[in-house]
């Protein structure tokens, strides 16, 4: 939510996601596909259009680590994006596609949170994992599964569940058609 300049684009990128997982529950793939398309193009800009500022600074002070710190935290939502749309490609055994959605999401977090917190991006290195032995790649996915075990060994009682959006625990379908209708009534001037 702070990665988005106004509440309208956020509310806008929320019912882009909620349609999309509306559509994925009723099998239409195509439809929730697209929409997640819709929501990483407009998630990527955003958050190119938040941090340019900081990476300006950045390139001036080269050594400020809580800035480079800031601006790979802002990148987190991509990574949402990614997944969300991997998941949709995998549910139309499409796995070759979202490996590398998979790929990018994982450096994202890894970037973000850096090896001394694997527990909070170890489902999505499992993820990665899944989806390579699923296309046959098993020596490299073999590789992820032992990194996987090392930090759920390592971490047993520590589960992250990082989810950088607010929603609500529970709305209803009638509750998100207005939130989707809302923002299609009120769209952004930017």
């Amino acid at each position: 939510s702070e990665t988005l300049d106004k509440p309208k684009e956020f509310l806008i990128v929320r019912a882009i996601d909620e349609l999309a997982v509306f559509c994925q529950a009723r099998g239409r793939y195509s439809e929730a596909e697209d929409l997640s398309r819709r929501r990483l193009a407009i998630v990527e800009e955003k958050i190119r259009l938040h941090t340019a500022a900081s990476a300006t600074r950045l390139q001036r002070r080269p050594n400020d680590k809580q800035l480079e710190a800031q601006i790979k935290h802002a990148q987190v939502p991509i990574s949402e994006a990614l997944d969300r749309l991997a998941e949709i490609c995998e549910a139309q055994d499409k796995v070759a596609e979202s490996a590398p959605l998979r790929r990018r999401s994982l450096e994202i977090k890894q970037q973000a949170w850096g090896e001394e917190n694997g527990h909070i991006w170890v489902d999505s290195l499992a993820a990665l994992a899944n989806a390579l032995h699923k296309i046959g790649r098993d020596q490299e996915a073999a590789k992820l599964d032992e990194r996987v075990e090392t930090f759920r060994a390592m971490y047993p009682h520590r589960r992250a569940f990082v989810h950088l959006t607010s929603r609500p625990l529970k709305k209803t379908l009638r509750g998100r058609f207005r939130t989707f209708m809302h923002a299609l009534r009120h769209p952004s001037t930017r």
